[in-house]
């Protein structure tokens, strides 16, 4: 945990690992092997324009948060 938290503190820091869910999900990237999220796989249904703020936002947080997001959320 150490060492991946050298990667980015942001992993274990404040709230990030404070739900059960949090913690699973963290479990299930670990289980992959901590891959990059694909933004372009991204699943959204919307205007256009927003789904360029969705993605800007999804760059902008830890690695793990963005794999869930990309892999296992549909974005309306």
């Amino acid at each position: 945990a150490v060492a991946l938290a050298k990667g980015d503190p942001r992993l274990f820091a404040g709230q990030s690992l404070a739900t059960g869910g949090a913690v699973e999900r963290m479990k299930r990237w670990l289980a992959a092997g901590r891959p990059v999220a694909d933004l372009s796989r991204l699943e959204y249904r919307g205007d256009e324009a927003v789904r360029e703020i969705v993605v800007a936002t999804l760059a902008a947080v830890p690695m793990p948060a963005r794999w869930h997001a990309v892999t296992n959320v549909l974005w309306i």
